[in-house]
């Protein structure tokens, strides 16, 4: 079956969701991340993830950009998260031997691009977008 099917494990339900809702409160406890915030939040999911990953046998993982590194106010900082999370990834895949089958960006959760991301007729926030899909990861 693994030569037909890519059986991944999905960065945002692993680490990022918090078993709520959107009408329930949050039920995932994540110890690991308390009185943290922003980029070492980030990276503290990282060995986290990579370690149930490992323990699940899972081969490969799906993820959206701003899952794993968060946005900031430009498409610079933004993407100076994304290489900072990357970098710290790299040493876990090896070891895992867990690589990616799905790299996507996520512009659907950003109140930055709730009137559009690539068809807004702003340039100022098209542009963002563009910039965040033009951005190349490995």
């Amino acid at each position: 079956m693994a030569e037909h099917l890519r059986f991944s494990i999905v960065y945002w339900h692993t680490m990022c969701g918090q078993g709520g809702g959107y009408v329930r409160r949050p039920t995932a406890i994540r110890p690991g991340i308390t009185g943290k915030t922003g980029i070492e939040i980030a990276k503290a999911r990282v060995p986290v993830f990579f370690e149930i990953a490992e323990k699940l046998r899972m081969p490969f993982y799906a993820f959206h950009d701003r899952d794993v590194a968060p946005a900031r106010s430009d498409a610079r900082e933004s993407n100076e998260y994304l290489d900072t999370i990357v970098a710290c990834s790299r040493s876990s895949k090896q070891r895992t031997g867990t690589s990616s089958c799905s790299g996507a960006r996520r512009s659907f959760s950003c109140i930055r691009f709730m009137n559009g991301a690539a068809t807004r007729p702003e340039t100022r926030r098209s542009s963002v977008f563009a910039a965040q899909v033009r951005r190349r990861w490995k």
